[in-house]
């Protein structure tokens, strides 16, 4: 599930690329940036699946292609929002196809892009940044259900709402990102303001602004900043999770009316890598605080800091938390490894390859003590 819609899905941690072969427990190595004292978790050896291409419901072999989100479903299954084709999959446990929704086109079941799905217990929600459009199926027959249009009025220079997940009930967290009017340059961070949205696609209450990601503007054009800072966002029931990358530090609040907490790691320090400019207005040498943000089924926030391995290359280390913000669980990864969903025992992963091929797979995950516990 890609709760981090907004913005990019994973940090490409500045120059530093690990290349691995092979599964991605073929490498092994402890936490040298962090000695958490929560069990150490681990994912088996192989993977129980594994593809970089799949024969989709059509009977097409269907390339893994820009990867947008991914969503593990029930008995083992997965959708897959494959954004270079603009199609929408659902395969088995096997990675075969099931079926598929999407291709060039407006009407139902259609779209222009796809960049974010997610299920619900009985349905399967996608959306197209072109058409602003939610399209929602049938989790196990991809019946096209109903399309829901933002109808959200024109704010400025405030960008279309995305999506960042769905509450309980079914009703969409969007976040729309907010421009100043005058001309900026140099180091600049958007406001962003989430919003609930109604089943008819309008604005129903605002829950909050934030700094969003970062850019560089230079002379009106927008470049990337060296170890860029990234707002991640995720939602599960009626919990919000954001996290804006300046530090190792989470902030989760209700929209039930329950109070804010914020998770942070007192003793946290950046992770020092090779010292980096753009444009000779920005010069940096520290990673963000916190790259990806995660809840799975049953609660546990997922937050992914930077972090050094052995032999000093760069990876993410993954503390699990759970309902009362403790760590309950730690898992590292090589920065290749994208993790995409968690559902149970499993995790979902997308690899990147030396050849810049993506590959999804899918690992079991064994944890000592708490792994079936939420509370």
């Amino acid at each position: 599930m890609n709760s981090c819609a907004y913005g990019a899905r994973y940090l490409q941690l500045a120059s530093h690329v690990v290349v691995i072969a092979g599964s991605i427990l073929s490498w092994v190595a402890p936490l040298l940036a962090q000695d958490f004292e929560s069990p150490r978790w681990a994912l088996e050896a192989e993977p129980v699946l594994s593809f970089s291409e799949f024969s989709s419901a059509s009977g097409a072999t269907v390339p893994l292609f820009q990867v947008v989100d991914l969503e593990l479903l029930p008995d083992g299954a997965i959708a897959i929002a494959n954004g270079g084709e603009a199609v929408l999959h659902v395969l088995d446990g096997d990675g075969h196809g099931v079926w598929q929704s999407g291709g060039p086109g407006e009407g139902p079941g259609e779209f222009l892009a796809i960049s974010w799905v997610q299920a619900t217990a009985s349905q399967l929600v996608a959306y197209d940044p072109v058409l602003r459009r939610l399209s929602w199926f049938d989790l196990w027959t991809g019946t096209a259900l109903r399309d829901t249009a933002f109808s959200v009025p024109t704010r400025g220079n405030a960008a279309p709402p995305e999506p960042v997940g769905l509450l309980q009930g079914g009703q969409v967290v969007a976040g729309s990102r907010m421009f100043p009017s005058g001309p900026v340059e140099g180091l600049f961070r958007p406001t962003v303001v989430l919003e609930r949205i109604t089943d008819g696609g309008e604005v129903r209450d605002s829950l909050g602004s934030y700094s969003g990601d970062e850019y560089l503007i230079v002379q009106g054009v927008i470049a990337t900043p060296p170890y860029q800072r990234l707002t991640q966002f995720a939602v599960f029931e009626n919990r919000v999770a954001v996290a804006i990358g300046e530090r190792l530090e989470v902030e989760v609040f209700g929209t039930d009316s329950t109070g804010r907490r914020v998770y942070t790691d007192e003793l946290w320090t950046p992770l020092t890598g090779e010292s980096l400019s753009s444009h000779d207005l920005v010069t940096r040498n520290t990673y963000p605080g916190v790259v990806g943000v995660e809840y799975d089924d049953r609660g546990r926030l997922w937050v992914s800091s930077p972090t050094e391995l052995a032999g000093g290359e760069v990876g993410y280390a993954w503390r699990v938390l759970n309902a009362r913000l403790e760590i309950v669980g730690t898992l590292t990864v090589p920065a290749e490894v994208r993790i995409q969903s968690i559902r149970g025992d499993r995790v979902a992963v997308i690899r990147i390859d030396e050849l810049d091929v993506e590959h999804l797979e899918v690992y079991r995950m064994a944890a000592p003590g708490e792994l079936s516990g939420s509370e």
